[in-house]
């Protein structure tokens, strides 16, 4: 369980970096 939410967290964490970065292509799937 723990470890589920670490890796959930980190993809957030992935996601809001890319969002930042990638804001023309925000509606791209993943």
């Amino acid at each position: 369980m723990d470890t589920n939410k670490s890796n959930t967290k980190a993809k957030n964490f992935k996601k809001n970096k890319n969002k930042k970065h990638t804001k023309p292509i925000d509606k791209q799937p993943l």
